[in-house]
C-alpha cells in the first residue's frame, strides 16, 4: 500500500475479492469479509506501510 491511498477503500476492495473469490472457488455463501488494520508505518523512504489481517 502506498503512501496517500485511501486505507478505507482499500479494505473494502480486498473485502468484495475475498467475498468473490471465495464463493466462486469454493461455492460457499460468505455473508462477512472483516478487514482490521492494525499498524501504519509512515517512516522510511519506501512510503507507507500497513499490516492487515482478515478474520
Amino acid at each position: 500500500m502506498k503512501f496517500g491511498e485511501n486505507i478505507k477503500e482499500v479494505a473494502g476492495n480486498v473485502q468484495k475479492n475475498v467475498k468473490r473469490s471465495i464463493e466462486s472457488m469454493l461455492g460457499l455463501k460468505v455473508n462477512t469479509v472483516n478487514v482490521h488494520v492494525i499498524g501504519v508505518d509512515f517512516g522510511g523512504s519506501a512510503g507507507a506501510k500497513t499490516a492487515v489481517t482478515m478474520k
